[in-house]
């Protein structure tokens, strides 16, 4: 993504040069230009931003949100712009060639685009997926009248745990907040941390507490140093289902716990690439009536505890 932004960014600067250049040379008055002005201040606001950004020790495209819609602005007004500076350069008899150039560079354009989104939903949908899919299993009644489950109390929590793939966890909304079983007692799902080789600050849910005062609550167990807070952990043996992905690298705290048969039984499973054992371009884009044998996926599940 920042070699692409680079690029148009130093294409976008060549052309404000070029509109300076022929200022001195043409010599036409600045008030001819006033009608510019608004596309200069838009390139010099981002221009400003990737200045202040690019200079951070620490980057992330995230940082560029704000900006995307100037972007894509001056995306169009230099695909625009094209024609018209070619024609001046060349000769107005190349206008049509540099107008085809400019469909093509859109035709292409939309191509990577395709190609892209579809690599994205290929790659990495299974968390949403899997959390659909759990959905739909949940709301059998079958599943909720097993003997582990019907010997809790009306308004019992089922409890979801998430080890190493918490952080594509994608919302609470994902969770089954209204459920019952056969004989009408009420469940719910409930989000829990186990232990995993992440040891940061994980979230924390907000408290039980009625509007406005939980708003107003101060959080405990916080830090601003991203040091691990124990206290976010609970035990493996506590949880009704566990949400984790099937990777060749296995550790004490992050073991292949669809493996283990005895324990675990997968109730959901969708495909996810192992992007670090995968090829870089044929996992970033997706490409026709090619084979996969370049890519590596693994299993995405959510196990449930046997019996």
């Amino acid at each position: 993504m920042f070699p692409f932004l680079h690029c148009c960014y130093s294409i976008s600067s060549q052309i404000v040069l070029y509109f300076l250049i022929l200022v001195i040379i043409e010599g036409r008055s600045l008030k001819y230009w006033h009608r510019f002005l608004p596309v200069l201040f838009i390139f010099l606001s981002l221009l400003l931003w990737i200045m202040i950004f690019f200079s951070q020790p620490h980057k992330e495209e995230r940082f560029l949100f704000p900006v995307y819609s100037l972007i894509a602005v001056l995306a169009a007004v230099t695909l625009d712009a094209i024609p018209r500076l070619g024609a001046m350069v060349s000769g107005e008899s190349s206008r049509r060639f540099w107008s085809a150039l400019v469909a093509f560079c859109l035709v292409l354009f939309a191509c990577f685009s395709l190609s892209r989104s579809a690599a994205l939903h290929r790659n990495y949908a299974a968390p949403i997926d899997v959390y659909k899919g759990f959905n739909e299993y949940l709301a059998t009644p079958e599943v909720l009248d097993q003997p582990r489950f019907a010997i809790r109390e009306d308004g019992a929590k089922i409890r979801l745990c998430v080890g190493k793939e918490w952080y594509r966890f994608p919302s609470s909304f994902f969770l089954p907040s209204q459920l019952s079983d056969s004989h009408g007692r009420r469940r719910s799902v409930e989000l829990a941390f186990i232990k995993s080789e992440f040891s940061g600050l994980l979230p924390k849910p907000f408290a039980a507490m009625s509007l406005p005062a939980v708003t107003r609550a101060v959080p405990t167990e916080m830090n601003d140093l991203n040091k691990e807070e124990p206290s976010r952990y609970v035990s493996v043996e506590s949880c009704d289902f566990l949400v984790d992905l099937e990777t060749p690298d296995t550790t004490a705290t992050e073991p292949n716990y669809a493996q283990q048969n005895d324990t675990w039984k997968s109730v959901v499973h969708h495909r996810f690439l192992i992007s670090s054992l995968s090829d870089p371009v044929f996992r970033a884009f997706y490409i026709p009536f090619t084979p996969e044998a370049r890519l590596r996926f693994g299993m995405y599940h959510i196990l449930e505890r046997k019996l």
